[in-house]
């Protein structure tokens, strides 16, 4: 440091000697506290920066209480995460959290710690170019924020009489001019699109939303308009993986662009679209899920699935993780395939040839929920098709005696005119993949056979034909309208009561580290506490010919 020192010219000690009296004021000796330092523009521009890159001078972005961050579209973001690290873990659910309506010091509320870590670590983002500090609602970019990482660029950041700073006061328009803050939408994605749009080649440019969106966990709405430009702007591919890629693209674009139309409708009371990472938000303490959820969003659509047992299905099992198949089980003789859920994994199409070994495979570190998608029973030609939901009242009430059986059982459960998603069901054959209303009607009332797999609900994105039907029910329904809130919540609110019985009661679920039966983490009406993770199962289920047993 001494040699540092002496090899430095008058000028440059003269500003050593300046920022060192700022450091360690006269007054704060006694104290021990770090002084304010000098502000950037009333130094030598020249002299800091050489001082900057010989790492005698370090710069700093103060952060107060009341500011707030939002977080821009990442590039040339790495981050080797280190399992326990409570600093990176505190980054990465600011990263998450960080709302540009929000401030540090409701969002140390939020997260419930301290409101001076908050700051540090809004600090270090600002400082890093991951996050900056918001003035007024920021117009999205069509191009993606750059983290600097050359001497030209490290340049930008020592500028502040003509800075981006000063742009940002002339571009864009004060926060008073935005008085009443409403809340948005959520659209809740899984990890499953963002390795799409990272492997797809689609465009060179989706791959930094792609990595915001799995690292950050977010996408805020100040950065869909750029995500957009990029999703419009696809290479012309339909073969193989890559045509895969593409129509998950497209089908999220257009997922987006419907959820922000409905956000212009004077029924709905969300004004913009954040999309975020099921399994960032996960990374969150089950209170502090509720209270971001509650705190910045008005409804929140999701891709998560539920299946539900009926009448007149084909067979379905759940097997405890450990257990061993020898054989074929009886209700599943005739079945030609199956589908294979490993717990928290998406669903395989197995064929029975091979189903003891990958069933057994998946058995060995996973509980397995087997469904029988296909049979070789079967008289008719049925191929899988889709009923979007929600199902109109117009349907239900006009045609209440064709309507089928399993649709009247799970009306029992889950009101389906007040849910978005989609039914899967082994329909007669035809060119379109979802089945409307008009055709079920005609399949019910020429008594041709029709077959329950299984319920979902939220947005597919998988399928363009049905994103476009379950999108229109949507806006037929008017189910996002704040005349549906209270229907939406009740009907919620029962399907998780009615989900939580039957894990507690039928099943005899254990929480983890729990010795005996746990029915605490039922949702009332007036709030509740969810858990971190769902329990195993711990007894075989198996659901045939409309009856449901344990063994």
């Amino acid at each position: 440091m001494l040699s540092d020192i002496q090899a430095s010219t008058d000028s440059e000690r003269i500003t050593i000697d300046q920022l060192i009296d700022a450091e360690k004021a006269d007054d704060l000796e006694e104290s021990n506290e770090v002084g304010p330092g000098i502000l950037v523009k009333n130094l030598d521009q020249n002299i800091i920066k050489g001082l900057y890159l010989r790492g005698l001078v370090y710069i700093d972005i103060p952060v107060s209480s009341d500011d707030k961050i939002c977080v821009p579209t990442l590039e040339g973001f790495v981050m080797n995460r280190i399992s326990g690290d409570i600093r990176e873990n505190l980054l990465y659910k600011i990263f998450v959290t960080a709302d540009e309506n929000t401030s540090v010091s409701e969002l140390a509320e939020c997260l419930q710690v301290d409101v001076n870590s908050v700051k540090q670590a809004a600090s270090i983002f600002c400082r890093l170019g991951f996050a900056q500090k918001r003035i007024g609602r920021q117009e999205s970019r069509t191009q993606p924020f750059q983290t600097p990482i050359s001497i030209e660029e490290s340049d930008t950041l020592l500028h502040t009489e003509n800075s981006v700073v000063d742009a940002n006061l002339d571009s864009f328009p004060s926060v008073d001019d935005h008085p009443q803050q409403k809340k948005k939408l959520v659209l809740i994605f899984d990890s499953t699109i963002t390795a799409y749009l990272m492997m797809g080649n689609l465009s060179p440019n989706l791959k930094p939303h792609a990595v915001t969106m799995f690292e950050v966990g977010k996408l805020s709405d100040d950065s869909l308009n750029s995500f957009i430009f990029e999703l419009n702007h696809l290479a012309p591919v339909s073969e193989g993986e890559a045509g895969v890629y593409r129509e998950y693209a497209l089908n999220l674009r257009k997922t987006i662009h419907f959820l922000r139309s409905q956000a212009s409708l004077d029924s709905t009371d969300f004004c913009d679209v954040d999309l975020i990472r099921g399994g960032s938000l996960l990374s969150l303490e089950a209170e502090t899920r509720i209270r971001v959820l509650r705190k910045n969003y008005n409804v929140v659509q999701y891709n998560s699935k539920k299946t539900e047992s009926s009448v007149n299905v084909l067979p379905t099992l759940l097997i405890t993780c450990g257990t061993r198949i020898s054989r074929l089980p009886l209700p599943l003789r005739g079945i030609s395939r199956f589908w294979l859920t490993a717990w928290g994994h998406d669903a395989v199409v197995i064929d029975s040839t091979n189903f003891l070994t990958t069933a057994n495979d998946m058995l060995l570190s996973s509980p397995v929920l087997i469904q029988a998608i296909e049979s070789y029973e079967f008289e008719e030609n049925l191929s899988q098709r889709y009923i979007p939901l929600p199902i109109s009242k117009e349907f239900l009430q006009h045609s209440s005696n064709c309507v089928p059986e399993f649709i009247i059982h799970l009306m029992n459960v889950i009101d389906l005119t007040y849910v978005s998603g989609y039914i899967i069901v082994l329909a007669p054959m035809n060119k379109k993949a979802v089945l409307v209303e008009n055709e079920l009607l005609t399949i019910m009332k020429e008594h041709k056979p029709i077959y329950f797999i299984t319920l979902r609900l939220g947005l597919p994105i998988f399928n363009m034909e049905l994103n476009h039907a379950v999108c229109a029910q949507i806006s037929n329904q008017n189910l996002l309208s704040t005349n549906n809130r209270n229907h939406l919540k009740a009907t919620n609110h029962l399907l998780v009561e009615e989900f939580t019985k039957f894990i507690f009661n039928d099943c005899s679920g254990l929480l983890p580290n729990q010795n005996q039966c746990s029915y605490s983490t039922l949702v009332t009406s007036s709030g509740g506490n969810f858990p971190d993770t769902w329990p195993l199962p711990t007894k075989n289920m198996m659901c045939a010919n409309g009856i449901l047993s344990f063994f």
